[in-house]
């Protein structure tokens, strides 16, 4: 269980385009140490919400951190499941629609249990920081859940990729 636990390493990727992504989500607020237990419960909503409208997943579920306040210990997140197309959803649905535009990004890529996304997101802001890129402000980062607790059992082997959302850099002519 230690083993398990305490295993993991973390590798700042450095800068990605990421794509535009078509998806579905629920939003809400939670407590940023409860958002992996909120995840858990809503990815199979949101698995068994596209197999009911004949929908196909395209890739990974994510979660988009709208904000992330570590003071207050708290988030606004969506947690998404990517789909290959465009859609509307009727009002009244809790399960909603969205467009992740295209963005440049450090990526980063955590192996191990998501008791070190926090080590994870400093790494990454040092990295920020030392190479001087600016962050795009308007929303806080973007977690991929490559492998994670509805795939695999052993925390060791959950693999999840980070996002930080940065101003493209302007080429002087």
């Amino acid at each position: 269980l230690d083993y398990e636990t305490k295993t993991h390493s973390i590798k700042v990727n450095g800068l990605v385009k990421k794509t535009e992504t078509f998806y579905i989500k629920q939003t809400f607020t939670s407590e940023i140490v409860k958002v992996h237990k909120n995840a858990k419960i809503v990815i199979p909503k949101l698995t068994d919400f596209s197999k009911k409208n004949n929908l196909y997943t395209n890739g990974k579920p994510f979660i988009i951190y709208h904000t992330y306040n570590i003071k207050q210990g708290l988030a606004k997140v969506s947690i998404c499941l990517p789909i290959n197309k465009e859609i509307s959803i009727s009002a009244g649905s809790d399960i909603l629609a969205g467009k992740l535009n295209g963005f440049e990004a450090v990526k980063t890529t955590l192996n191990g249990d998501y008791a070190y996304i926090s080590e994870a997101i400093l790494k990454s802001n040092a990295f920020i920081d030392n190479e001087k890129i600016l962050p795009e402000l308007s929303w806080s980062h973007l977690e991929v859940l490559l492998t994670g607790k509805l795939d695999v059992k052993s925390p060791s082997k959950f693999i999840s990729e980070l996002y930080f959302p940065v101003k493209p850099k302007v080429i002087p002519v």
